[in-house]
């Protein structure tokens, strides 16, 4: 599809990145839902949480949150409220270690775990009767999904379509976008969250710890040391080389939106794939001028982002043309 029209209108006070980012992410208020844990046993002796709003409806969003978010993040919440609100039921899932309990294995949560939807995806398909399943995934949430689209993975059926908002399609380039002195904030803010993480990981196996933590001074550190071997990836290079979903998007046949800003300060050039959506007839790329990282604001209830994702999640439910 070639580029999509972007409707968003910014206010001139937010076009700033980094003011669309925090005051989205810090200062947004939240709906306060009514949601069920609901634990889900995986194959490999592991667990993720999910937390449900179900009221009997036959469609269901499924939402994926972003590095070292929550089904408690407002993004989260905002989008479940939207679906809700439109007789949709919503699943908010928990990566790996994000449940406010520690995952089992030494291994966890990342940007590539499509394994993670897959089997979330047949778990609501064994518990459950929908006749549509959409999911929308929010920055490391929308890598994942853009991966697993891509994959060879056998999909739902009633898999209808998926949102895919401010993701890091290449993980190498949005590293290093985080890590430069634009993004320190940001960048503070994750590795210390993961940091702790890490101290408790090898506090429980502790046959793991080559003094690792202490190496790790930045968030590429982290994946050198953790995130790549952990995973067997090797490094962090191995990683990101693995797990971006750039070179998966040619492959997606589902029917698919990513939504991004042009002024994102995480991603750089590489993460818009203008030529390669240019020649997939499912695939529609969005790219407003303004936005930041997951912060569409604007007036009313609901951001931007919300309501362009139902939108066309609406649109193809119902075989209309999203523009």
């Amino acid at each position: 599809m070639p580029k999509v029209d972007s409707l968003y209108q910014c206010k001139w006070w937010l076009r700033n990145m980094h003011i669309s980012t925090i005051w989205a992410s810090q200062f947004r208020s939240s709906p306060r839902l009514n949601l069920t844990r609901n634990r889900v046993e995986l194959e490999d002796g592991d667990f993720i949480d999910l937390d449900e709003y179900r009221r009997g409806n036959n469609k269901v969003v499924l939402l994926l949150h972003g590095l070292e978010g929550n089904s408690n993040s407002k993004y989260m919440k905002n989008m479940a409220s939207k679906f809700i609100n439109n007789e949709w039921d919503a699943i908010l899932m928990n990566h790996r270690s994000c449940s406010g309990e520690d995952n089992r294995l030494f291994s966890c949560y990342h940007s590539g775990k499509s394994d993670d939807l897959h089997q979330i995806l047949n778990t609501i398909n064994a518990l459950y009767t929908y006749d549509s399943i959409v999911v929308i995934g929010f920055s490391l949430g929308g890598n994942v999904s853009l991966k697993y689209l891509g994959e060879d993975w056998i999909k739902p059926k009633n898999l209808k379509a998926c949102v895919s908002i401010s993701p890091p399609i290449d993980l190498e380039a949005c590293g290093k976008a985080l890590n430069s002195d634009e993004n320190w904030i940001y960048a503070k803010t994750f590795l210390a969250t993961m940091r702790k993480k890490l101290e408790l990981k090898l506090q429980k196996f502790p046959s793991q710890d080559s003094g690792q933590l202490a190496r790790v001074k930045n968030l590429h550190d982290f994946d050198n040391e953790y995130t790549g071997p952990a995973h067997n990836f090797g490094n962090a290079q191995g990683y990101y080389d693995t797990c971006s979903s750039k070179p998966f998007i040619k492959h997606i046949t589902i029917p698919t939106l990513i939504l991004v800003a042009k002024n994102d300060s995480f991603m750089r050039v590489s993460c818009y794939p203008y030529e390669i959506v240019e020649k997939l007839p499912n695939v529609y790329l969005e790219t407003p001028e303004y936005g930041g990282h997951v912060g569409f604001i604007r007036k009313g209830k609901y951001y931007y982002q919300e309501e362009r994702a139902y939108m066309f999640v609406q649109s193809i439910i119902n075989g209309e043309d999203f523009k």
